[in-house]
């Protein structure tokens, strides 16, 4: 699996469904105008698969977009959840630089939620056909149950992620560290994890990776802190800069660690989101930073940015997604650019 910050031949998002109700009626033009603006931003430097297109289409929004960009935009009639990270598939390049793909088994976050989009099997094999991935590179995972925005990988033979998602008994019930360490050598080329533990409040996820800590190079980690002691998330975010602080990379260098801005709580309907600005999207050209109307916002462009000199940071209003419990790294999914693709 190459980090996300490698050469990307596009990246995969899904139009919100009013057939999946993540958003129940309450934000959907606050979140259409989110997923535009991606868009735009997204199709300045690579393809954009979009399922769900016809309901985009059909909205009239994407005139909104350059005639020139748009052309870069595929429309597909792939019924799915917006969630592209966690139901869909982790795409791979093997030594000849060719495409694959990993096809997760997906439990909908630990049997949380139903609905018919979430049955992801068909909609994951017609990403993977329309990536071009030969059904003999399209791998299950014996027995391991996760969603893509559980991992994370440098692209040096180290991943990232979270013993209380991955371990959870809601998913793999009957595996260690170990076991989970081995299948990730196995699947994704990363030979040694660091493990962080913990969840954010209201996280469904029981603890991403992609909320929690990111990486932004080979050996550098950014993690979302948190600095006030009353804050449900301050243990959590204080653990994990903890751990970070003396994890070793696979080659056994330390890691550098950057630390986001610590944010105030973020509610909707008097509820608190687990809202996280390391929930950032890498792309060829550009990095996408969630906002939330938080005074902080500013300072997580500042930051993030920084982190990326060769890509232009684009804040993105997640004041409407974040209802659905996740933001910019949720709802898309990178494919890699693969050989004869230029």
């Amino acid at each position: 699996m190459p980090a996300e910050w490698a050469p990307q031949d596009a990246t995969w998002l899904a139009w919100p469904s009013p057939d999946a109700g993540d958003f129940l009626g309450i934000y959907e033009d606050s979140v259409a105008a989110a997923y535009i603006a991606m868009l735009d931003a997204l199709l300045e430097g690579q393809k954009v698969y979009l399922n769900n297109g016809s309901l985009a289409k059909a909205s009239g929004r994407l005139e909104a977009i350059a005639p020139e960009k748009l052309q870069r935009l595929h429309l597909l009639d792939i019924p799915s959840s917006e969630w592209c990270r966690d139901f869909g598939p982790t795409f791979l390049l093997n030594n000849q630089q060719e495409l694959g793909a990993i096809d997760w088994k997906f439990s909908k976050w630990g049997g949380k939620y139903e609905g018919e989009l979430m049955n992801d099997a068909d909609a994951t094999l017609r990403m993977c056909a329309q990536a071009n991935v030969p059904d003999e590179r399209i791998f299950t995972s014996p027995g391991l149950t996760l969603e893509g925005g559980g991992i994370e990988v440098n692209g040096a033979g180290t991943a990232m992620t979270t013993g209380t998602s991955v371990l959870h008994a809601n998913r793999n019930p009957d595996a260690g560290k170990e076991d989970i360490e081995q299948l990730l050598s196995d699947f994704l080329g990363a030979d040694h994890v660091i493990w962080l533990d913990g969840t954010f409040e209201n996280d469904d996820t029981d603890g991403h990776i992609d909320t929690l800590a990111r990486f932004v190079s080979e050996d550098t980690i950014a993690v979302q802190t948190c600095e006030d002691s009353d804050d449900p998330n301050f243990a959590v975010a204080q653990e994990n800069v903890r751990r970070l602080s003396t994890a070793k990379l696979a080659d056994g260098r330390a890691v550098n660690v950057v630390r986001l801005p610590s944010m105030d709580r973020m509610e909707l309907a008097g509820i608190r989101m687990p809202a996280s600005y390391a929930n950032f999207l890498i792309a060829n050209t550009c990095v996408l930073i969630p906002q939330y109307g938080l005074r902080q916002d500013p300072d997580a462009v500042a930051a993030i940015g920084s982190l990326f000199p060769d890509r232009k940071p684009i804040p993105i209003d997640c004041s409407g997604i974040i209802w659905g419990r996740g933001a910019l790294h949720c709802i898309s999914q990178q494919v890699p650019r693969s050989s004869g693709l230029s």
